[in-house]
């Protein structure tokens, strides 16, 4: 039902085409908030369509991550982005677990939040469209 990934470089680990051949056997990803609130697990999800079952998202992005659309909210925001929460670590754990028995067997649910997920990546995360979008963003003739 589930496998923890470590690291995908190195003797143990996997490879990278190996680690997204395997990323692709699962329904959905869970991805718990550690040192940073968002990590390539999460934009590697959303590359290959695959719905995110996470805290809901304490940090802005521009154009906004929307909870339901983008990605699947267990718990509340972590207070800081990182790991900080209100509730205890084992209310979290609780919370990701009901969630994700109450989604795993909705399938419109996770292929349309799949769906939205690769298409904010397809607008948002490429390098193409990082560099389109700053420049959409900010007039450069300010900084003159």
């Amino acid at each position: 039902l589930f496998e923890i990934t470590h690291s995908i470089r190195g003797s143990e680990g996997y490879g990278f085409q190996d680690y997204l051949d395997e990323m692709n056997r699962y329904k959905l990803s869970i991805s718990l908030n550690g040192y940073a609130e968002m990590c390539y697990r999460d934009w590697e999800s959303m590359a290959l369509a695959m719905p995110i079952v996470r805290s809901e998202v304490y940090s802005k992005y521009s154009p906004e991550l929307i909870s339901g659309h983008h990605y699947i909210s267990a718990t509340e925001a972590p207070r800081n982005g990182m790991i900080g929460y209100h509730s205890s670590f084992q209310d979290i754990a609780d919370q990701f677990i009901a969630k994700v028995e109450e989604v795993i067997d909705n399938d419109e649910l996770l292929n349309e939040v799949g769906k939205n997920g690769r298409k904010y990546f397809e607008d948002n995360i490429l390098a193409e469209r990082i560099t389109e979008n700053f420049f959409e963003r900010v007039n450069l003739e300010l900084l003159r």
